[in-house]
């Protein structure tokens, strides 16, 4: 795994090039690697912090609102759905499975506006 390092710091490696990466995070976690379990534990934190961020931002306040989890994140590493979970401020945020392809559903949310439904 440690060379892995150079290659993300010292190369550059663009966005999708660390997101395949995610993978191999999730089979060393699986493995016991101590290391790739604080990556999971960390990002699932982080994606709670970012998820109650944009509940400030949009003045949730304290009312339940859905948090979906979707992504090709949670795909790559289905331990982090465990992970953002825990770290979500369970007062507000409910989690959500993904039942809709998010383009689909944007489709959907505006035929129901346009038919005057909330």
């Amino acid at each position: 795994m440690t060379e892995v390092i150079p290659k993300v710091y010292e190369q550059a490696m663009p966005k999708h090039g660390i997101a395949a990466l995610a993978p191999l995070v999730e089979e060393a976690r699986a493995a016991g690697d101590a290391v790739a379990a604080e990556l999971i534990r960390r990002g699932g934190q982080e994606l709670a912090l970012a998820a109650g961020a944009v509940a400030r931002a949009l003045d949730l306040g304290r009312e339940p609102f859905p948090v979906v989890l979707a992504g090709g994140a949670f795909r790559a590493c289905p331990s982090l759905v465990d992970t953002v979970v825990a770290a979500l401020d369970m007062a507000a945020a409910r989690p959500a499975p993904l039942t809709v392809e998010p383009a689909l559903g944007a489709v959907q949310l505006a035929l129901e506006e346009l038919r005057g439904r909330p």
